[in-house]
């Protein structure tokens, strides 16, 4: 019975280790947080490895050989984890860095059009392979999350027909879209690096993230307009 359940958890680890960006894709799309989604095959792993150990150990013919194969096992699996899917330390940053703007040519831009807005920019290029990245696979899908979410992109550019290239690039016609053309204010912000990302709230930019900074923390920070 217990080689049944070691097998069983075993199978469950490997199923883990090969399906974990489904498993995450499964979570966000239910409504969990970025960071349980992130830690969700991490958890599984864990359970499966713990549980195999405890097996083994609990053994009533506790023999060497079959202790350091249920250890090996577990091992295994966590390491095979982080092969596939290993942590970076960006993963789960939060603040970013903390700022008190209340000039600067891009937070006009963006209070012209909604002088109320209260939510996320990505600074962007129009080119650049990262910012359709971020647009896509995190500002869409936490506007999906929460509609009410107020999030935008703003483009390095001064030509519309970017920002429809943009759109149709990543499926993000459900963001807000700026043109950012001036260079000082825009650069003053992102400090040529691109994506950034800000956090406008009563009329004022209060957050900058970096793209590396921008972890599974902070997109539920954001998810709770930084409460």
């Amino acid at each position: 019975m217990r080689i049944v359940l070691s097998l069983i958890l075993t199978l469950v680890g490997v199923l883990t280790i090969a399906l974990g960006n489904g498993i995450f894709h499964f979570c966000v799309s239910a409504g969990y947080s970025w960071t349980f989604a992130a830690l969700s095959s991490w958890i599984i792993i864990f359970i499966c490895a713990t549980l195999i150990l405890w097996i083994t150990l609990r053994a009533k013919e506790k023999k060497l050989l079959l202790i350091i194969a249920g250890a090996t096992l577990s091992i295994a699996m966590i390491a095979g984890n982080f092969i596939v899917r290993p942590i970076y330390q960006g993963d789960y940053t939060k603040k970013g860095q903390s700022v008190s703007i209340s000039e600067n040519s891009l937070l006009s831009i963006v209070l012209e059009k909604n002088s109320t807005y209260n939510g996320l920019i990505c600074i962007a290029s129009p080119t650049c392979p990262f910012c359709k990245e971020a647009a896509e696979t995190r500002l869409k899908v936490m506007k999906e999350r929460n509609p009410k979410l107020q999030i935008g992109v703003a483009l390095f550019t001064s030509d519309s027909a970017n920002i429809e290239r943009f759109q149709s690039e990543t499926e993000t016609e459900n963001l807000d879209y700026y043109l950012s053309p001036d260079e000082k204010g825009t650069i003053d912000l992102c400090h040529g690096a691109f994506p950034t990302f800000i956090y406008i709230k009563d009329k004022k930019i209060v957050q900058i993230w970096t793209n590396g900074e921008m972890g599974y923390p902070a997109l539920d920070w954001i998810e709770n307009e930084l409460n």
